[in-house]
């Protein structure tokens, strides 16, 4: 049980850390909830076993700061798609010649 635990947290951490730093968005959620739960449960494992938890505490803190890393790239980041005012103005400037030209085979 605790090796199939610590396996389950293993790979929901390395899935949360991969999710924190590629700009998915709100889909770290689902591997850092089963991370920290994992995490918990490893937690109550080892105080039975009276061993040191400070594996369970670096899973859980890890899962932790991911979750708030990506959810505070995504409420302080904005994605704005700017007016490329050049390109309009080139686009303008060519229709004006693609009719002058046009005028000029008449």
């Amino acid at each position: 049980m605790k090796i199939l635990t610590t396996i389950i947290a293993i790979l929901g951490l390395i899935i949360t850390i991969v999710f924190t730093i590629a700009p998915i968005g709100n889909l770290i959620i689902f591997p850092a909830i089963i991370t920290i739960l994992s995490g918990l449960l490893l937690f109550k494992i080892y105080n039975k076993e009276n061993k040191n938890t400070i594996i369970p505490k670096i899973i859980i803190g890890t899962a932790i700061l991911g979750t708030l890393i990506s959810f505070g790239r995504t409420l302080f980041s904005t994605d704005n798609v700017a007016v490329d005012e050049k390109f309009e103005k080139r686009q303008e400037k060519s229709s004006n010649q693609a009719i002058k030209d046009l005028e000029g085979l008449e």
